[in-house]
C-alpha cells in the first residue's frame, strides 16, 4: 500500500515550524508594541518587518533572562524561591520596554495630540 499522499515529510514539518515561529514573533512584537504604547505612552513602529524583528529580539532576550530563573527554581524549589522569582520577573518588563525603545517611532500619537491641545490653548 502506498500512503505517500498522507505521509509526513521532514520538509513539511520544517516549513510549518518556520511559519509558526514567524507568526509567534509577529504576535510577540505586536503585543509588546501595544502594551508599550498603553503603559508608557511610547509609540512603536508597526510595519510588519519592525514587528517581526521586535518580536524576535524580545523572544531571544526573554529566553536568555529566563535561564537563570529556571535553574534557581529547579535547584531550590520552595515558597521563598517562588516569591523571590516573582519579584525578579519584574525585570522582564524592563527588558520588554528596552527592546521596544529600539523601535520607537519619530512622533508618538499620544504626545502629538497632547502637544496640539496644549500649544493652541486659549488659556495661556
Amino acid at each position: 500500500m502506498d500512503y505517500y499522499c498522507c505521509s509526513f515529510s521532514i520538509y513539511r514539518v520544517i516549513i510549518v515550524l518556520i511559519i509558526g515561529f514567524l507568526v509567534l514573533f509577529y504576535i510577540i512584537g505586536g503585543i509588546n508594541a501595544v502594551l508599550t504604547d498603553l503603559i508608557w505612552g511610547v509609540s512603536i513602529k508597526t510595519d510588519w518587518k519592525s514587528l517581526l524583528a521586535h518580536g524576535f529580539v524580545l523572544f531571544i532576550l526573554l529566553i536568555i533572562a529566563a535561564i537563570p530563573q529556571f535553574i534557581i527554581s529547579f535547584v531550590v524549589p520552595s515558597l521563598a524561591t517562588k516569591i523571590v522569582m516573582f519579584i525578579i520577573y519584574c525585570f522582564n518588563g524592563f527588558i520588554a520596554k528596552s527592546v521596544a525603545g529600539q523601535w520607537e517611532s519619530a512622533t508618538p500619537l499620544s504626545q502629538a495630540s497632547n502637544l496640539a491641545m496644549t500649544s493652541f490653548s486659549p488659556l495661556k
